[in-house]
Order: structure tokens, then C-alpha cells, then sequence
């Protein structure tokens, strides 16, 4: 499960990326911090996904940007209240 979203307006990438990681996982990281666990979030990777032919938009197009945050803390001590409309299960990864 990755959650995702868009960005507001005005909204910077880290922080749209950290708003849906708590709206969709629970997750609420908060001035570098998960509880009591250093938490670093960086850009894994980015690109564009075009849209032209596919929508009633002419080319229209958009970027999409994956983030990676590392938890210094295991897996098991971080708890997930997961959205129900939007996520259906979840694990972590390692």
C-alpha cells in the first residue's frame, strides 16, 4: 500500500506527501519526529505521467513523486490506523 494524493495549493511537495501518509495511514509525522522515533523522508523518485488522448484535457499531464521515510525504530513499535474508505490493508516493508 503506498498512499497518495495530490498537493494543495501553496502546499509544499514533503508536506502533501507527510498530510496523506496521516490521512490515509494514521501515521502523523511531525517536525522530523514519529513519537519518539527520527524519522528522515527524502525523494526516491519523480516523473511525468501524460494523459494526452486519454482525457477530454488536450495533453494534459502531471508529475508524480514518491517519497522514502526512514524510521529509526522497528517496524512493530510504529502503529497504522489505516482509512478505511481509501485503504484496505497494509503492511511494512523492510
Amino acid at each position: 500500500m503506498i498512499p497518495g494524493g495530490h498537493v494543495d495549493v501553496g502546499e509544499e511537495l514533503e508536506f502533501a506527501a507527510l498530510r496523506e501518509l496521516r490521512e490515509e495511514c494514521g501515521i502523523h509525522i511531525k517536525d522530523g519526529f514519529l513519537e519518539e522515533f527520527k524519522v528522515t523522508v527524502s525523494i526516491l523518485c519523480a516523473f511525468e505521467s501524460s494523459t494526452k488522448g486519454k482525457t477530454s484535457l488536450p495533453g494534459s499531464s502531471h508529475l508524480i513523486v514518491f517519497f522514502h521515510a526512514k524510521v529509526d525504530a522497528r517496524a512493530e513499535k510504529i502503529y497504522t490506523k489505516f482509512c478505511p474508505v481509501e485503504v484496505g490493508c497494509g503492511t511494512w516493508l523492510s
